[in-house]
């Protein structure tokens, strides 16, 4: 779904990077809607579900969400078809050497591509 919310180079880049966003990266590249501390997330939450509830009309609010519940089904179709290919790497030799590397705070090494069978 990244390449749906990014963009397929954003994507590309920070998949292929593996670099993590900070919260204020994260909304100028539209994976968060705002940014607020921490002690306001609960105010925040609150003011935006008010303003919702007393500005969309019931009817209008279910045919909207229909509609996204309707956009997201199809694009969980190619999310699907992402995860069976994505788990060809989960199932790898280098996959587990890497995560057995983060999990031990090793610096990363340089890669050499060792194919995607498992």
């Amino acid at each position: 779904m990244l390449p749906l919310i990014v963009g397929e180079k954003r994507a590309r880049e920070l998949l292929f990077t593996g670099r993590l966003l900070s919260a204020e990266e994260a909304y100028q590249v539209g994976l968060v809607n705002r940014v607020v501390d921490d002690k306001e997330v609960e105010k925040e939450a609150r003011k935006l579900a008010i303003h919702i509830i007393e500005n969309a009309s019931p009817q209008a609010f279910r045919v909207m969400k229909s509609g996204l519940n309707f956009w997201t089904d199809l694009a969980m179709l190619n999310a699907m078809m992402a995860r069976d290919i994505t788990s060809m790497v989960w199932t790898s030799k280098e996959f587990r050497e890497r995560c057995k590397d983060f999990l031990d705070k090793r610096k990363m090494k340089p890669g050499k591509f060792m194919g995607s069978q498992p």
